[in-house]
């Protein structure tokens, strides 16, 4: 993996977060839409935390 990949991701986690943060704020907000995006952002920053492991074996 590289760090464009993570960078990425990064840039992935971001944007779902402002779509959750965005969502929860209405009353009557999709709560499956909502968990949905938050597995996807755990799914993204545990993918993250692997390449940076990957990132770091590969410096030393």
């Amino acid at each position: 993996m590289s760090l464009e990949s993570i960078k990425q991701n990064a840039q992935s986690i971001i944007s779902a977060n402002e779509k959750y943060s965005q969502l929860v704020l209405k009353p009557n907000h999709d709560k499956k839409e909502a968990e949905k995006l938050k597995k996807y952002i755990l799914t993204l920053s545990n993918a993250i935390s692997k390449q940076i492991g990957e990132v770091k074996k590969d410096v030393d």
